[in-house]
């Protein structure tokens, strides 16, 4: 674990006394968050970056709503179909129990 010095002027210390007395939190957690989303405004750009270049390239496509449940109903298997073949399966893997003393 590194330990690190940080030399903060008046204002910046003001302003980080400020954020451990908003959110209850020491020092090192607030300076830590604020790390993070430094880090992740990098990945965020590189994730927008990477958009752009495939719409560039146009293999970005868009699509309504309407077409995108139309694509999906176009696969679905109809109810009926599905619920006869779980009955079959359904009585093939589990054979019928009788009460006991019952024939």
């Amino acid at each position: 674990m590194a330990i690190i010095t940080l030399r903060l002027n008046q204002e910046e210390e003001r302003v980080l006394d400020l954020l451990v007395k908003h959110f209850e939190e020491d020092k090192s957690k607030v300076l830590k968050e604020a790390m993070w989303e430094k880090f992740e405004e990098i990945r965020d750009r590189e994730l927008i970056e990477g958009y752009e270049a495939l719409s560039r390239a146009g293999k970005i496509r868009f699509e309504s709503a309407d077409d995108l449940v139309s694509r999906i109903e176009e696969k679905k298997v109809p109810y009926e179909v599905v619920s006869k073949k779980a009955g079959r399966a359904t009585k093939k893997s589990r054979p019928h129990k009788r009460a006991p003393g019952s024939k």
